[in-house]
C-alpha cells in the first residue's frame, strides 16, 4: 500500500477522502473517511491506514453520525488534522 501526499486546503470532507491527522508531526497519521453503514442516514467514520491495528493495514478509529461531527471531533483532538489529496494504491 502506497500513499501519495498532494496536500490541498479544503474544508469539505466526503467518503472517500484521505486525512492526515497528528499531535507530533513526526509521527503523521492518515485515515479515509468512510459511510460504514448507509442504515444509519449519513453516518461516517474514519478507518485508520497503515500500522495502526493488530493485522498492520485497516483499523476502525472513530465513527460519527454526520459529516460536521466527525471534523469537528477530529480538530479537537489533535493538533493538525488536513484533508490530503491522495491516491490510494493497495497491492
Amino acid at each position: 500500500m502506497e500513499i501519495v501526499d498532494k496536500r490541498r486546503k479544503t474544508d469539505e470532507w466526503h467518503a472517500g477522502d484521505v486525512i492526515c491527522y497528528w499531535d507530533d508531526p513526526s509521527e503523521k497519521h492518515y485515515g479515509l473517511v468512510i459511510k460504514p453503514d448507509l442504515r444509519t442516514n449519513g453516518g461516517c467514520g474514519i478507518v485508520a491506514i497503515g500500522g495502526n491495528s493488530d493485522n498492520g493495514v485497516l483499523s476502525h478509529f472513530v465513527a460519527c453520525t454526520n459529516m460536521e461531527d466527525l471534523q469537528d471531533f477530529m480538530i479537537n483532538k489533535y493538533v493538525c488534522v488536513e484533508r490530503v489529496n491522495a491516491k490510494l494504491v493497495i497491492e
